[in-house]
């Protein structure tokens, strides 16, 4: 099994709560390019979605949560299934 970057770090606060919501995207499904200036942590619930990450690539499953960090390009890949996920963006 690869082990894949993790995120560390020390802080004096807690996040602050920027937005939350849920998406259902039907198939086909890419997810948009950005970059955020926030964190972002997607939670999975069904369906299926491949997403870039500053070149790495995941394949996000029913059960899966992703954090994407702030200043990175993500955007997705073409899938033939749909995808149905929670997002909440912090600082």
């Amino acid at each position: 099994m690869e082990l894949l970057p993790y995120i560390s770090g020390f802080s004096n606060s807690l996040p602050v709560f920027l937005l939350s919501g849920v998406v259902h995207i039907p198939s086909p499904n890419k997810h948009f390019q950005r970059i955020s200036q926030n964190w972002i942590i997607y939670i999975i619930t069904d369906g299926i979605m491949q997403i870039m990450e500053n070149e790495n690539q995941y394949t996000l499953t029913a059960g899966d949560i992703m954090i994407f960090s702030p200043g990175k390009c993500h955007y997705g890949l073409l899938t033939n299934e749909h995808i149905d996920y929670y997002y909440i963006h912090f600082d």
